[in-house]
């Protein structure tokens, strides 16, 4: 078996008095009568000895209501002739600052810098010209989500798949995409699943597909996409997957036992001339960064 390469958010009181007849009070014979003083008259001194604090208090209150409709009566807001208060907020919280609320954020973690796929560019295990029908292939990427941007809880919604040529018999094939936490080396071993998708893949060329995949990724994961492409030999299947030459967040893994590849390879590390397969691959999702 070979590998081949197509090129492909105080209350105020108003103080007040209420008077029922035409006095407001005779505090004792050195007292005089308030109601007959106008208001003019209200700005006037008046001492009476030990009694002066009580009536200039009187007279204030005489001087802050309207004197009007006929001796002693004081006019206020109330129906009933008493004073009604300021309102009293009872609101606590009014002066407080708004409380921001977390929105979720959309965020697609990619591997490479652009979607464009390349024709001729993918390698594959596979039994070479003329058909190229592949083996079992596993590709991997691996992703930092703290490096790419995601805070929190990364919450997936879909992961998009590059495919350079899909020929199946019958017009499609299947595809494995799964989801799984790293935990050391990159090898089977220490790959956990979090998530998996069968994907059915009609016939098509240098095409994006994008596969529904729900499920969260706790915060501080290292988070492996993966591809599987089951062996296609004995049904006549032949796939490459999408990719270009971009530069690389993190290699382009491949296992393919048939071609004696058993744990992820970096493709970069095979050796194989003038290839450079940076797989089209892009995590995409929800994450709450305040």
């Amino acid at each position: 078996m070979a590998y081949s390469a197509p090129w492909q958010q105080k209350p105020s009181f108003r103080n007040g008095l209420v008077s029922d007849g035409s006095q407001i009070a005779a505090l004792d014979d050195r007292m005089v009568s308030v109601e007959t003083q106008q208001v003019g008259t209200c700005m006037r001194k008046y001492a009476f000895g030990q009694r002066w604090v009580l009536l200039s208090f009187l007279l204030f209150a005489a001087c802050s209501q309207s004197i009007a409709g006929g001796a002693g009566d004081i006019a206020n807001s109330s129906p009933d002739g008493g004073v009604e208060p300021d309102p009293i907020s009872t609101n606590d919280d009014a002066d407080a600052a708004p409380v921001e609320e977390s929105v979720p954020v959309d965020i697609s973690v990619r591997g490479t810098t652009t979607d464009t796929i390349l024709p001729l560019n993918a390698v594959s295990c596979n039994n070479n010209s003329p058909n190229f029908l592949h083996t079992d292939n596993r590709y991997f990427r691996v992703f930092d989500l703290g490096v790419a941007g995601v805070v929190g809880d990364f919450n997936v919604t879909s992961i998009d798949v590059g495919i350079e040529k899909a020929i199946g018999n019958g017009g499609t094939q299947n595809i494995v995409v799964s989801l799984q936490s790293l935990t050391g080396p990159i090898e089977t071993g220490t790959l956990v699943q979090l998530g998996v998708a069968n994907v059915p893949v009609p016939d098509q060329v240098e095409t994006l597909i994008n596969v529904p995949l729900s499920v969260t990724i706790p915060a501080g994961t290292t988070l492996v996409a993966e591809v599987f492409t089951p062996d296609g030999q004995g049904i006549g299947n032949s796939i490459f997957l999408g990719s270009n030459r971009d530069t690389e967040v993190g290699p382009t893994y491949i296992a393919a036992p048939a071609c004696g590849i058993n744990q992820p390879t970096p493709i970069a590390s095979l050796g194989l001339p003038g290839v450079v397969m940076s797989m089209v691959l892009n995590v995409n999702g929800q994450h709450t960064p305040n």
